[in-house]
């Protein structure tokens, strides 16, 4: 599962995988920040897609 959660202006991202998680480290999106905080949102987008086709696929 992947994630993300805003504290004020800091984004933190989200991966668990079975009881193991990891949350990485602050994003601050007032700086030059935002721009990685648009690709990672994105590539999050990706991987759901991806998730749901082979899900489709399977059905």
């Amino acid at each position: 599962m992947y994630g993300c959660y805003v504290l004020g202006r800091f984004w933190f991202f989200v991966v668990l995988d079975g009881t193991d998680y990891a949350v990485s480290n602050a994003y601050n999106a007032s700086d030059d920040d935002i721009y990685q905080i648009v690709a990672l949102m994105r590539e999050a987008q990706n991987y759901i897609l991806a998730i749901l086709e082979v899900s489709r696929d399977n059905s």
